[in-house]
């Protein structure tokens, strides 16, 4: 029971982990009601603090202030993002869809003291998708990170789904490249489970 005990308290440390190194990012209406557009990934290096996420979230700066919550605070992201290009002024044929941004020195405190920061030494880049893997993803999902009752501050609720990596042949059959991109079964008929709507979903971690 004491060894059960152990593993038990590293799977739910693990699971702690995970979800302390991502974060919501939102943008506001005219009316500065939020609504979660994406997640971001915190990403130590070098000692300098970043969010990674998908470029295509990133996109919707154009049209609005980007925000994340903390401890019941609203933080605007403010600065500079590096996004990758988009063919032909099209983000939908962007193969890549990457964006990051190095937070100041203020705000990079406040996440330090509140989440835990992938290292570069976290990140598996060379990963090739294998049907023999169990994958989880981990995301804020739009629709489950709704602000609060009376407020206008959203309570991070991360949501995860994990199965196992399809067969190499519906890369092909789809035209997805597997080191760009992750896909696992979602066995609807078998678990009775409704899969919820995407929004949200982007700039997530695989693990």
């Amino acid at each position: 029971m004491d060894l059960f005990n152990k593993l038990l308290q590293r799977v739910n440390n693990s699971i702690k982990d995970r979800i302390n190194c991502h974060c919501i990012i939102a943008g506001a209406d005219n009316k500065q009601l939020y609504s979660v557009i994406g997640t971001g990934i915190l990403l130590e290096y070098e000692e300098k603090l970043f969010i990674v996420t998908a470029a295509h979230v990133i996109d919707h700066n154009e049209y609005t202030t980007l925000y994340t919550f903390l401890n019941n605070q609203t933080i605007e992201l403010t600065g500079d993002w590096e996004l990758t290009l988009k063919p032909n002024n099209e983000r939908r044929k962007d193969k890549i869809d990457f964006a990051f941004h190095m937070l100041d020195s203020t705000t990079s405190q406040t996440f330090k003291s509140n989440y835990k920061p992938l290292q570069i030494h976290d990140i598996l880049f060379n990963e090739i998708p294998n049907e023999k893997k169990y994958y989880t993803f981990f995301c804020f999902l739009t629709s489950k990170n709704k602000p609060r009752y009376m407020t206008d501050n959203v309570r991070p609720a991360p949501y995860s789904y994990s199965n196992y990596g399809v067969k190499s042949k519906i890369y092909k059959d789809i035209k997805y490249d597997p080191m760009l991109h992750k896909i696992i079964y979602f066995e609807k008929k078998n678990n009775g489970i409704t899969f919820p709507q995407p929004e949200g979903m982007s700039g997530g971690s695989v693990w």
